[in-house]
């Protein structure tokens, strides 16, 4: 056929039919349709890197296009690039594929043809959609070279230890802050406040999925080291805002306006036998633009060795990233510091029973809490000295107990002796500090030492969400509202995602009289959580303090669905059902949680907030006074909660109040 073109390994092969549709001409104007099209507007490099790939094509030079020459032409790496070790070109075909797809599947729907970059290769593809060629029609296309061979593939055998990814975590985290260091002109664009990161959790690649448990501790780790390396400059989004997007098709500038970040870490991992490869790459949100990226081989046969490789790539790499002369030895002084004998002693196969306890303790069911559990004392018994996992048993316990799982008083004691051991391993370990302020905040009623519990635990970590929300809390209920507020936000920051952060936010709004503040709050919380009862109970009674009963009693009936009728959402709508005048109802309310059976929990102070909508004094303050005698967490609001308006100049009210231990003035 005259019209077809044979060149250099590349073939574009073009029917008389098709010529007009798949001409070069035509494919350079259709690649300027997808330049300029909103999906790319901001991609620059991976405009950049579509426009190699389609004009090498076009010139005959598909089958020549390697990540080698890839990584130099179009992403500037120098000579020494080493496509093994850096995999930008991999990752940035991956994001450049899925632009490719969602152009086509809107603004481009109807074009004549289109420019695929299909798996295995980067020379492009050009071809009329099904709409537009028929059947009979030799469609045009591009040969494209076979898939290059990895390696490393066949090497991943053995088992990598955690000291070697430890260290990995500890190195990305350190060259994360180094460079955000040197982020002055960025720092300037997005104000005086912290720059934000988040790290997405890292893929399973592995082929059995029940290594989540590893990929997702990767996550957790980053996190982790990440949010204590320079709290004052750099946020680090939560775990449990992050973990909602594990396995999400959603762009990296989506997510980040969603979380309110600038970089975005993510990565992957694959084990076999006793090897794993982590790749890790760090993201500008705005634009895509990826800043630096690694994949680290490990073999805990050799750890010295592994160490040492990949504290010189890291360095290396984010040295080359940043154009930064005196990088190298500067970062590497920093990691000395960092680094301790601690560290490198943990016993690896303890800290893998850690990482599945986590696993499952993170689920918050009953049943996964004690299989949670069960890995820590497991990990415990590996190695006596693993602080972290005696928090890990702290933490399992507690959660028992707040969530009413397991009598308080048969866990709390084995919750304490867990942190306070972890605390005597290691007197500087944040978490341990963080459980032992939540024992003597919620259990103890002891509001001095979980206070200094607290600000300890964020003097060692400030980058710590929840150490923030739960002072928060306890600044709240105690009357401190500016500087509750003032936790609480920081805790919004971190964890964005969290109904928890956001609902208490807006209710330290509500206490200090900033009702329409705390609507706003309210129905900001519900775009990002419709379906937790928090920010229904929030929003329900920013209704009663306006006194728009029927909107804050249908909020507070979605609270109870969303709940499952618990405890503390039926309180609400009894209270607010007796205040706009349906007693039957609230009695009947009370009559349910009287009746409640013993594996469902019912709390003294619930029952006393609807007694006390229902003008019942009687009633309402003996069902106080039995959920202070017994410590109930919801009576540590006492002090603050509207409903006790009318009884506050009573003198039992008063006792009550003193019995709690709450500081008597407002505050």
């Amino acid at each position: 056929m005259d019209s077809s073109s044979f060149e250099n390994g590349s073939t574009i092969v073009l029917t008389q039919e098709a010529q007009g549709a798949l001409s070069p001409a035509a494919v350079r104007a259709e690649l300027e349709k997808v330049l300029a099209a909103d999906c790319l507007r901001d991609s620059h490099l991976l405009k950049r890197f579509l426009r190699y790939a389609v004009e090498h094509t076009l010139a005959g030079e598909g089958g020549q296009l390697k990540e080698y020459s890839l990584g130099v032409d179009v992403f500037e790496r120098n000579a020494s690039y080493d496509p093994r070790l850096d995999p930008v070109v991999r990752m940035a075909a991956r994001r450049l594929r899925q632009k490719l797809q969602e152009y086509y599947a809107r603004d481009g729907s109807q074009d004549p043809l289109r420019i695929e970059i299909p798996k295995g290769g980067y020379s492009a593809v050009f071809h009329a959609p099904p709409s537009v060629a028929s059947p009979a029609d030799a469609v045009g296309s591009v040969d494209v070279s076979a898939p290059e061979a990895n390696p490393l593939a066949g090497r991943l055998e053995r088992r990598w230890r955690w000291s070697a990814w430890t260290l990995l975590s500890i190195l990305v985290a350190l060259a994360i802050a180094y460079w955000l260091h040197g982020l002055g002109v960025q720092q300037a664009r997005v104000g005086a406040g912290k720059i934000m990161l988040a790290v997405m959790p890292f893929t399973n690649l592995s082929a059995d999925s029940q290594e989540d448990y590893f990929s997702d501790g990767i996550t957790e780790e980053f996190i982790n080291r990440l949010s204590s390396i320079d709290p004052q400059r750099l946020g680090v989004i939560a775990h449990t805002s992050v973990m909602g997007y594990k396995n999400t098709s959603k762009h990296v500038d989506e997510i980040g306006s969603e979380l309110g970040v600038q970089y975005i870490l993510e990565g992957s991992v694959r084990r076999a036998g006793s090897r794993a490869r982590i790749t890790a790459e760090l993201v500008q949100a705005s634009d895509q633009t990826h800043l630096w990226s690694q994949s680290y081989d490990g073999d805990s046969r050799d750890l010295l060795d592994l160490e040492s490789r990949i504290a010189e790539a890291a360095v290396k790499e984010v040295s080359l990233s940043l154009n930064h002369a005196g990088a190298t030895p500067q970062l590497a002084a920093l990691a000395t510091r960092r680094m301790d004998g601690r560290l490198t002693a943990i016993d690896p196969e303890a800290h893998e029973l850690y990482l599945q306890g986590r696993y499952f303790w993170s689920k918050r069911s009953y049943v996964d809490i004690l299989k949670g559990l069960d890995y820590f004392h497991r990990a415990v018994a590996k190695d006596p000295n693993y602080a972290v996992a005696y928090v890990g048993i702290a933490d399992a316990f507690a959660m028992l107990a707040a969530n009413a799982q397991a009598p308080a008083d048969d866990v709390v004691p084995k919750a304490r002796e867990a942190a306070q051991r972890a605390l005597r391993i290691d007197p500087g370990l944040a978490e341990g500090h963080a459980v032992l302020a939540h024992i003597k905040f919620f259990y103890d009623w002891d509001f001095p030492a979980a206070e200094a519990e607290y600000k300890r635990a964020l003097e060692l970590n400030a980058g710590s969400a929840d150490a923030h929300h739960f002072y928060g809390v306890m600044l709240l209920w105690t009357g401190r509202l500016r500087e509750a507020a003032g936790q609480l936000r920081e805790a919004e920051v971190l964890d964005p995602l969290s109904s928890a952060n956001g609902a208490a936010l807006g209710l330290a709004y509500l206490y200090s009289g900033k009702d329409d503040q705390a609507l706003q709050q309210a129905r900001k919380t519900l775009e990002t959580a419709p379906d937790d009862a928090d920010p229904h109970t929030l929003l329900g009674l920013c209704y009663e303090r306006k006194e728009l009963y029927p909107q804050a009693v249908a909020e507070l009936r979605k609270a109870v669905d969303l709940s499952h009728r618990d405890s503390e959402s039926l309180g609400w709508l009894g209270w607010v059902l007796a205040l706009h005048g349906q007693r039957a109802e609230a009695e009947e309310i009370i009559a349910e949680l009287q009746a409640a059976p013993s594996e469902r929990y019912t709390a003294a102070y619930d029952v006393a907030i609807i007694y006390a909508g229902l003008g019942d004094a009687e009633h309402a303050l003996r069902y106080l006074d039995e959920a202070v005698t017994r410590r109930e967490a919801d009576a540590l609001d006492i002090k603050m909660e509207f409903a006790w308006q009318s009884l506050r100049s009573d003198a039992r009210f008063q006792a009550l109040l003193r019995k709690s231990g709450l500081p008597i003035d407002s505050g």
